[in-house]
């Protein structure tokens, strides 16, 4: 940059000095041209003064001399020749001649030589030359225009200037030229002047050098001086470029330090969300299992809902750290999505009317006609920014009303909300604050209503982001009005709106499609607890321990869709996603296969990095089968799977009393939600057994061997952790996740105590579990079948048709379903024909059970 700056200035200096050079050399040579002009005019000017005083008096009497003779061409002028009284003789000379003695004597003095000349001439020596004959014509075709001539030229090798000036006829002249035909005002000729330029050449040459000689003179000095400066400058640019570049070093190394600081503290912050979560869930689980006991005291139940309400406000608190690290981050993004917002503002409204209720305050919803019922914009962040500031109105409220106006602009077209309430109020600086992070009114608002002064920074951040604007108005004691605004779009009346129907809400969920499913799961327990599912469900699972394998089953195999786990060995979800996305566009597949994610992340990054891979879906573990048959049905197209031909039963009412034998281990009515039928669970308790009958064993080598085995005691805890959670084995899953928390954290002292916990609370499930094995063998009582018979009935119906179809798949599920009321000696029949793909036999042994029981109607033989 320095080099190219003074190359520049030496550019520019040069180019200055050369044109001032230029400016003076011409400047000195206009002046010389000024002077030459000048002089030539006052020596004429003289000349024509000289012959004008002689043509005023007629011309001059001298002397006759031997070389002052008479003039001939002057005859004519009576009394040219006179004698004086004392006898001297005396000629008359006229103006002209006078004149022209008068220049011979100046040219002979100073060398400039004057000239008259003339078309018409008395004297010979006045004769023009080609030049001044060519100029004498020119002035006397028009007379009136006549003007001053000038030329620079030659004469005998030396440089002149010719000036010719016109001389008009007057009439004094007419006494010596009047009779060559001049009339007054004619011109007759020219004045004259030839003025060498070799004195002024020789001047000019001596200050053109001079200039030359000062100005060289000059640049070089400023360009020595330039040089100097840009060779200095450029030393301490390439000194200023260093120390950039080490200070640039330093800043990448800061930057990479920070990102890296970023990433782990992004990773940490799941991590935390994910290790807090799993005992908060349990807290507010089990809490609300024994407040609801009416048998506790009021006491204990007034401090179970302590216990509650104080884990409710911690996750609230974790939610809202999770929330404010993605706006910090600018990961937070807005959607835009038709909702229905009627029916979203009463799903709130819902979720509070609990708590409203229990301070005994009123809660009024008024939206104004205006406000469409559905529209597009971010229903999940609009219900964020509800539920924040209804949260604070209860909180702050103790007495009165809280209500929620909703309302259209007409001018701007905005929505605009107001939650106002009767609570406690702002003083005026407490209000510009309020909307600040972690700011409380003051300390004592801390200290009797809690929180982290979060949740109105969070709303401000999230109105902005969806383009909108909030404020408050309040009144200390008086209570407080929040506003928001923001801009929705009507949605099209032939869309389906989020909101419009929450779909199925039962927990008794019936796929109407089967699908043949590929799991991608590297835990088996995991993968036996899906595959259990799904048959319950009558779809055809198939499993494969990690992504290579799964991409290679999907080369191989058709599959309607893939429930593809995140972390795998080998080969993770994510990348065998993008390996099957990109061996669909190869093969150019024009209808994706729908691959569904399961991840126990609730980080928006991971989910964005499992739309990024191709993924279909997200399903969050632990997983909740309902909602996971339900994004089943959504994501594969119309046209695969098979119809679902399996009936929907409402079986025993009482059935939920059978899951009282688990209650030593699980919560019955969860795992009732969770599993349908007690055999179905039991066989999935018998699997977690069977896959975990070494882990403590290996567990406890690996923690022998801390801490070069840390990552494969995590390995197996997590896997424990994940398996037991969606059994509802809550003792083994907090026992496993308290010693996963102390082997991160590295406090080997806790260990064997924590170990000591988890052995105690697997051996007492794995005996209990053995306890029900043999309750699962003995099968269920036939006395069902005496008191219902039309229970049982339509999956014999059913048991027919798939033995006509001679397909083993499809009399699975039916007979699954059938275990539920019959014994395995009952059913021994059937299963063995099947076995041997005899399906006659199988339709006999089914008649001959039909028959035993009296069921109506006999199959068709």
């Amino acid at each position: 940059m320095i080099y190219r700056f003074t190359i520049i200035s030496i550019i520019f200096w040069t180019l200055l000095i050369g044109g001032s050079l230029a400016y003076n050399v011409d400047h000195a040579k206009t002046n010389m041209n000024q002077q030459v002009n000048a002089e030539a005019q006052a020596i004429l000017s003289k000349d024509i003064t000289f012959r004008r005083w002689g043509t005023r008096h007629g011309g001059v009497y001298v002397p006759i001399t031997q070389s002052q003779q008479p003039i001939p061409f002057m005859a004519h002028v009576p009394g040219r020749d006179v004698t004086t009284t004392d006898g001297l003789d005396l000629t008359l000379i006229n103006p002209a001649s006078m004149l022209r003695q008068m220049m011979d004597d100046y040219e002979d003095e100073y060398g400039v030589r004057g000239r008259i000349t003339g078309l018409k001439f008395l004297n010979s020596a006045n004769a023009p030359d080609e030049w001044e004959a060519e100029q004498l014509q020119i002035m006397s075709s028009s007379p009136g225009d006549a003007e001053e001539i000038w030329k620079t030229t030659d004469i005998n090798g030396i440089p002149h200037l010719r000036y010719l000036r016109p001389m008009i006829m007057e009439s004094g002249c007419m006494k010596c030229h009047g009779h060559l035909g001049y009339k007054i005002g004619e011109v007759r000729g020219a004045t004259g002047i030839n003025l060498p330029l070799t004195a002024y050449l020789k001047r000019f040459s001596n200050i053109r050098f001079n200039l030359i000689a000062s100005h060289l003179l000059v640049w070089l000095v400023v360009l020595v001086a330039i040089t100097w400066i840009g060779r200095k400058a450029g030393r301490q640019e390439d000194d200023l470029a260093n120390t950039v570049q080490l200070r640039t070093a330093e800043l990448e190394r800061s930057r990479d330090a920070a990102q890296a600081g970023l990433v782990a503290r992004e990773s940490f912050i799941a991590n935390m969300s994910h290790e807090i979560r799993t005992p908060m869930n349990a807290i507010l689980g089990f809490s609300e299992i024994v407040s609801s006991d009416t048998t506790l005291p009021a006491k204990t139940k007034q401090k179970i809902k302590t216990i509650h309400s104080s884990a409710n406000n911690l996750l609230s608190i974790l939610n809202d750290i999770l929330d404010l690290t993605k706006l910090e981050s600018g990961k937070l993004k807005v959607e835009s999505i038709p909702f229905n917002l009627k029916n979203m503002i009463s799903d709130v409204k819902g979720l509070h009317l609990g708590r409203i209720t229990e301070k005994g305050l009123s809660f009024q919803v008024d939206i104004d006609p205006s406000v469409a019922a559905r529209v597009i914009g971010d229903p999940t962040r609009l219900r964020q920014v509800l539920v924040n500031l209804l949260d604070n109105a209860i909180k702050f409220t103790e007495s009165g009303c809280i209500c929620l106006r909703i309302s259209v602009d007409s001018a701007s077209g905005l929505t605009h909300f107001e939650l106002a309430d009767t609570g406690i109020g702002m003083t005026e600086q407490q209000a510009t604050q309020v909307f600040d992070p972690f700011h409380q009114a003051d300390q004592s608002t801390t200290r009797l209503y809690g929180g982290t002064g979060l949740g109105t920074s969070i709303c401000k951040q999230l109105v902005e982001a969806m383009g909108g604007k909030i404020w408050v108005e309040t009144l200390k004691n008086k209570g407080s009005t929040f506003h928001f605004t923001l801009k929705y779009q009507p949605a099209a009346a032939n869309i389906k709106c989020l909101f419009d129907d929450d779909g199925p809400t039962t927990n008794d969920y019936h796929s109407p499609r089967c699908f043949r499913v590929l799991i991608a799961e590297d835990v088996k327990t995991n993968a036996d607890l899906l595959k259990i599912w799904l048959d319950q469900q009558g779809h055809s699972p198939h499993w494969v321990k990690n992504g290579a394998e799964a991409v290679e089953a999907y080369q191989e195999n058709d599959y309607d869709l893939v429930l593809m786990d995140i972390h795998m060995p080998i080969m993770d979800g994510l990348e065998a996603s993008a390996q099957i996305r990109e061996l669909e566009q190869r093969s150019g597949i024009q209808s994706p296969i729908p691959v569904i994610a399961l991840t126990a992340s609730v980080m928006r990054e991971d989910i964005d990095k499992c739309n990024a891979a191709g993924m279909t879906a997200v399903s969050c573990k632990p997983i909740a089968i309902n909602k996971l048959l339900v994004l089943m049905e959504d994501s594969v197209e119309a046209g695969r799977g098979r119809p679902n031909n399996r009936t929907e039963l409402n079986l025993d009412p009482k059935s939920d009393d059978d899951f009282t034998t688990v209650a030593a281990i699980a919560d019955p009515k969860k795992a009732r939600a969770s599993w349908k039928t007690l055999s179905a669970y039991i066989r999935a308790l018998q699997a977690f057994v069977s896959h975990h009958d070494t882990t403590l064993d290996d567990l406890r080598q690996y923690l022998a061997e801390r801490p070069r085995k840390d990552t494969d005691a995590l390995s197996l805890l997590h896997a424990l952790r994940g398996a037991a959670s969606n059994l509802q084995l809550s003792t083994i899953a907090d026992a496993s996740q308290q010693l996963e928390t102390v082997i991160r954290a590295e406090n080997y002292d806790r260990q064997q105590e924590l170990f000591t916990h988890l052995k105690c609370a697997v051996d007492k499930a794995f005996t209990a579990i053995g306890k029900l094995a043999s309750f699962d063998d003995s099968g269920p009582k036939n006395l069902e079948i005496t008191q219902d018979p039309l229970m049982i009935e339509p999956l014999f119906k059913k048991l027919f048709a798939a033995l006509d179809e001679l397909d083993p798949e499809l009399a699975d599920p039916i007979l699954k379903d059938l275990r539920r009321y019959l014994t395995k000696s009952d059913l021994a029949g059937i299963e063995n024909a099947l076995g041997t793909f005899d399906f006659g036999k199988a339709k006999d042994a089914a008649a001959a059970l039909i028959q035993q029981f009296k069921l109506q109607p006999s199959p068709a033989r």
